[in-house]
């Protein structure tokens, strides 16, 4: 990223050994975008509603004719729809849906290098993880904390979003009014660093400082308009004459323009070898002009244009294959048990608290007779009044993959709210903890009251362990965020809270495919009696021992893993 910059950007360093910013495009660029791609989604769904209404019976009429399985394999198709309709289009238009063309903002990788199809597969199938609980809250707050507008499926996938402009270079083909002094270095710092600078400044300000710099080197008309500021300072070059700007922009704007023909014909396919060993020669001399415009002309419009036309061709030239499936592997194999053995203290302090929690529920109810009304659901306490679990209807009500389904979408919401509340100092993180370990401890102490306890530590066999280390894991996500707003050190606040929250995402990260097979365990084996309690406990204690085999120890050297040798007394 660029320090000066006040619009995040990544520094792309070009075989030519020419450095290209690529700005990020922001939240609000991407909620627009977004904005428009799902109004035309939803449009297109219109249109196939009501003609589908038209030549057979209501579409409405035969969803509420469908079982409760078959709903829900229409839901997955309707995602897969969708999330099709983002990849195809990223793929083909290098980056860009509709929406995202529209608002001139494209998808590449980390490097700059444009965006490939498992890249897109990948960020677009974790949109489903970053919608929820509903309306993206879980996107919205990991792209406010990282400094690159980066949602959780972007970090996974190794993407990122950057801009795009239109440049008039029009201007400066034009002879502006100029000085006919050749500014000193000293005097040409002063110019380019205002150029530089302009943008970040308010009108009056810009206006102003401008009017008084042209008064200084030699501008007849004192009552210049912003663009007359712009043009007249823009005339100097690189101290060795006047109007040097503008001289460079008319000797080499045909090439440029040449070199950006090349480059649509260059993403439709429709070059020639001729065109490429074109495109390969003026991709150079262009990355000459932006190192001249780089030192002499910094943050004008020209070293802007010339910035993104590098970019772009850098992007179309340098096409790298992509790390593809080792990037997730290394990510699960190294990064993700590393991140949570280095966390572990807060893991630790994130149990502590479930476990107070679980106590409190306990002796809560037990000692009161009235507190189970005031934690647990009346449902809830009906069916353990009549001794008989609300899970054992679970699978009566609703097809296991059904169920599965549900509860996944249930430990997502708890995992993540506990997660994203570390924005809150970490109060929030705290209270979910507490409440979850009150809640379990009500349901074993109201069980064990009415002698369904041994039902209940059945169901919760299976899944239990593993469950509820995730919830510890991602509360210690939580706690890592809110510990960087109390508690930052010496360094400054958002350095540190940048830090640890890619710490935090990547705890997150990491425990989502775990959830999704703890879901599928909880929905087709803890309910009802079709596994014995034996077989319920030997999978949730194996299943626990292999998650925490696999935390403590993968990824580590092998002589970490290797006991200490016996010393030997010679």
């Amino acid at each position: 990223m660029s320090e000066n910059a006040l619009v995040p950007s990544i520094d792309v360093a070009t075989p030519e050994r020419v450095s290209v910013e690529l700005p990020v495009a922001g939240i609000g660029f991407r909620a627009l975008a977004y904005a428009i791609d799902v109004a035309m989604l939803f449009g297109s769904a219109l249109v196939l509603y009501f003609g589908y209404s038209l030549i057979g019976p209501s579409a409405f009429e035969v969803y509420q004719g469908l079982s409760s399985l078959e709903r829900a394999a229409g839901l997955l198709l309707l995602f897969v729809a969708i999330w099709v309709y983002w990849t195809g289009l990223e793929v083909l238009w290098r980056g860009q849906t509709l929406g995202k063309r529209l608002m001139r903002i494209r998808v590449v990788r980390s490097d700059g290098s444009p965006v490939g199809a498992f890249e897109s597969a990948v960020r677009n199938l974790l949109r489903l993880i970053d919608f929820l609980p509903g309306c993206y809250p879980i996107g919205v707050i990991t792209m406010l904390i990282d400094r690159r507008h980066r949602r959780l499926g972007d970090i996974v996938a190794g993407t990122i979003l950057v801009r795009e402009e239109d440049f008039d270079l029009t201007r400066y083909e034009k002879t502006p009014e100029r000085s006919q002094r050749t500014l000193g270095t000293a005097e040409l710092e002063v110019v380019t660093s205002f150029l530089s600078r302009m943008s970040s400044l308010d009108a009056d300000a810009r206006l102003r400082i401008g009017r008084q710099l042209c008064a200084r080197f030699g501008a007849k008309d004192a009552a210049m308009d912003e663009a007359a500021v712009r043009s007249f300072l823009e005339s100097f070059g690189s101290g060795e004459q006047p109007g040097g700007m503008n001289a460079f922009v008319v000797k080499r704007v045909a090439d440029w323009r040449l070199l950006e023909q090349l480059l649509v014909g260059l993403r439709g396919r429709t070059v020639t070898l001729a065109d490429l060993s074109t495109v390969d020669r003026l991709y150079r001399r262009t990355s000459a002009d932006l190192a001249h415009a780089q030192a002499f002309f910094g943050g004008t419009d020209v070293h802007r244009y010339l910035n993104q036309l590098c970019g772009q061709a850098y992007g179309a030239i340098y096409q790298r294959t992509g790390e593809r499936l080792s990037g997730v592997i290394t990510f699960y194999s190294r990064t993700f048990p590393a991140v949570a053995r280095e966390t572990m203290g807060y893991t630790k302090a994130a149990a502590a608290l479930m476990g107070l929690g679980l106590v409190l529920g306990l002796t809560t109810v037990w000692l009161s007779p009235g507190g189970a009304a005031l934690i647990l659901e009346p449902t809830i306490i009906d069916h353990i009044q009549r001794r008989e679990l609300w899970t054992d209807q679970l699978l009566e009500q609703l097809h296991p993959a059904e169920a599965a389904i549900a509860i996944f979408t249930n430990n997502l919401r708890v995992c993540f709210a506990a997660f994203a509340a570390g924005i809150t100092a970490a109060t929030g993180t705290v209270f979910l903890l507490i409440y979850n370990g009150v809640h379990v401890g009500a349901i074993l102490a109201a069980c064990a009251q009415n002698d369904v306890a041994g039902t209940m530590l059945s169901f919760m066999s299976a899944h239990g362990p593993v469950e509820l280390s995730i919830i510890a894991i991602t509360g210690a996500a939580g706690l890592v965020i809110g510990h960087a707003l109390i508690e930052p050190g010496e360094r400054p606040r958002g350095l540190v809270l940048r830090e640890r929250a890619t710490k935090a995402v990547q705890l997150v990260l990491g425990c989502s495919p775990f959830l999704v097979a703890i879901g599928i365990v909880e929905g087709f084996v803890s309910p009802g009696p079709f596994f014995p309690w034996p077989v319920k406990l030997l999978l949730g204690v194996g299943t626990g021992f292999a998650f925490w085999r696999y935390l403590l120890r993968a990824g580590l050297p092998r002589a970490e893993l290797k006991p200490p040798a016996a010393s030997r007394d010679v």
